[in-house]
């Protein structure tokens, strides 16, 4: 029965490991991706950038209502105090709600690639702070203009025309031509990690001859945004009571709730993995401290026929880490199938990533050398007069 309970006892300290590693290893991918997600280069300015959330479904019933209250707009909050620079689009990067999917390929070829994209108002990559690599971005003339304008990243670019300028060439976005104004560099426009696709197009606002609906203006400013974010909520209503305001924050709070999920995750199994670490601590401890207790005599014995401490204690401290490594590789391999899990939300580093696994393994052989090392050293000071005598 004893033995029975022993092998009990020892199984649920392995499987109570195994599933400390992953939640160790969980919370560790999904803290070092926010990190990464704060510390990360997007590829245009997040700094001093409101994104105010209006609505012009209310104010305006046609394609061309439409556009005309958008310029109205932009031309109102650019006379705004402390307002830099301004222009809308249908989205917001790097958050693809908002934005489409469709085809790109170039005019004549028969062999498209998958892109996502935006509408977007004048000078709007100004506004963001990305500078086309060659050509220009969307301008006030490409905006009213009857032809068609579009602005593709660089990857877009290499794949379509390999080796060549793309500005001036004819690309066809679902099934509508374009002509490519300029090139800009590849940055987070579609996403922060797995999610993220490397092709994107931006193009004006009557190109996309999108119906009212939701428009996000960014606004570049100076000063204290609360008080620029008064003047601005005043200024929509002096152009049209109709066009309510949903939100206004800046360009850091947008991120913030974009990462929100990783941000969770990552205090979720943080807090988690903490408990559980604390209670495989302590079921190893007890493991170990039982195991030995019940070895008292034998290790009077053997210590009295000459057995050093040192051999005691390292018989005792193989016999608990041998456990502790049992339950810690079989945490290792359901953790890569937990990191996939996780994939959707890490940034920067692959869900195998080795600094979060050699992290992970360097704290629970910390831990499990601390817990098997007490009882053994109490093993190892066995008084084999007071061990013979207690049966």
């Amino acid at each position: 029965m004893a033995q029975g309970r022993s092998r009990l006892a020892n199984v649920l300290v392995v499987l109570q490991l195994a599933l400390c590693v992953v939640l160790l290893t969980g919370a560790g991918l999904a803290s070092r991706s926010v990190h990464l997600i704060g510390t990360a280069d997007l590829g245009f300015r997040k700094d001093h950038l409101l994104i105010a959330r209006v609505s012009t479904s209310g104010a305006a019933v046609t394609e061309q209502q439409n556009l005309a209250l958008l310029e109205h707009l932009r031309e109102r909050l650019a006379a705004v105090p402390g307002v830099l620079s301004i222009s809308y689009a249908s989205a917001v990067p790097p958050s693809p709600w908002g934005q489409w999917t469709d085809s790109v390929r170039a005019a004549g070829s028969t062999h498209p690639i998958m892109a996502r994209g935006l509408d977007a108002g004048p000078d709007y990559l100004a506004v963001l702070g990305v500078r086309p690599l060659v050509g220009s971005g969307i301008s006030k003339d490409d905006v009213a203009s009857a032809r068609k304008y579009a602005v593709i990243t660089r990857h877009v670019a290499e794949t379509l025309w390999a080796g060549q300028s793309a500005v001036g060439r004819m690309a066809v976005v679902g099934h509508e031509p374009f002509m490519v104004a300029g090139v800009v560099p590849d940055a987070a426009f579609s996403g922060i990690g797995a999610e993220a696709q490397p092709n994107f197009v931006f193009l004006p606002e009557r190109a996309g001859a999108d119906r009212p609906g939701m428009r996000f203006f960014h606004l570049r400013y100076s000063g204290d945004p609360r008080t620029t974010e008064l003047v601005i909520r005043a200024a929509i209503r002096q152009v049209d009571a109709r066009v309510p305001v949903s939100q206004i924050e800046t360009m850091e709070a947008e991120l913030e709730d974009y990462t929100a999920p990783a941000i969770l995750i990552a205090g979720s199994l943080g807090c988690f993995s903490i408990g559980s670490l604390l209670i495989a601590a302590i079921g190893l401890y007890a493991v170990v401290a039982f195991h030995t207790a019940r070895r008292t005599r034998d290790f009077g014995i053997r210590i009295a026929l000459g057995a050093s401490p040192q051999r005691i204690l390292g018989q005792v401290l193989r016999e608990g880490l041998l456990l502790a490594t049992s339950g810690t590789v079989i945490g290792l391999v359901l953790s890569r199938a937990a990191g996939r899990a996780l994939h959707s939300v890490l940034y920067g580093l692959s869900p195998t990533d080795g600094v979060t696994y050699a992290s992970v393994l360097a704290l629970l052989a910390v831990i499990s050398l601390t817990a098997c090392y007490v009882p053994a050293r109490g093993a190892a000071r066995t008084d084999p007069m007071h061990a013979l005598r207690e049966d």
